[in-house]
């Protein structure tokens, strides 16, 4: 024997997690009942239901060289000049980039000249503009591919398991988590983007 004595063990305990059920599925609703609320209210007051990003209402990308130092700030300063609501902009080493809502030419042409005056070297590498229509099937193809995974995940557990309860609860309980991120994102106006 080495002297000590054995660490307290926790074989004699048990969790009644099933006998605290109730609390469960009430502190799931408190989450996801405003969030479905928040949903549509915002939607009703016409903001959209989520607060949808460039990747899926279109908008522009530009992508910049510089040869100077710069900081985010001082291109932010620049780009709210031109570009109404939310705009991306990072950095990396020597290059910029930035995703805008969707600009007029004469205002995309503008924030490109702008760039160019304010920063010494600057090389556009990168100007490309994604229209609405292609950020609405983008968004409609994630829910399609949501709604396919589902489907498949419930022939999967049902074949592998040969139980449909079990899918079934599999589909349940991964519908309760997109609620709960959905209804979060909904009640916080947070951008959803394709990282979402």
């Amino acid at each position: 024997m080495n002297g000590r004595s054995p660490a307290p063990s926790d074989a004699g305990r048990s969790w009644d997690i099933m006998g605290r059920r109730r609390w469960g599925y009430a502190l799931s609703l408190l989450i996801i009942l405003p969030g479905i609320a928040a949903l549509i209210v915002n939607s009703a007051a016409g903001r959209g239901a989520l607060d949808w990003g460039i990747d899926f209402t279109g908008g522009n990308f530009f992508q910049f060289q510089l040869q100077q130092p710069f900081e985010v700030a001082d291109v932010r300063q620049i780009v709210d000049r031109f570009a109404t609501g939310q705009s991306v902009i990072q950095k990396s080493e020597q290059e910029v980039f930035i995703r805008t809502r969707p600009l007029p030419a004469g205002t995309k042409q503008a924030l490109l000249d702008a760039i160019t005056a304010r920063f010494s070297g600057v090389t556009v590498l990168r100007s490309d503009e994604v229209g609405p229509k292609i950020g609405r099937e983008l968004r409609n193809l994630a829910i399609v591919g949501v709604i396919v995974g589902l489907i498949l995940q419930v022939v999967y557990i049902a074949v592998r398991f040969k139980s449909i309860r079990y899918a079934v609860a599999a589909d349940v309980a991964l519908l309760h988590d997109l609620l709960v991120v959905t209804g979060v994102f909904a009640l916080t106006r947070k951008e959803v983007n394709s990282s979402f």
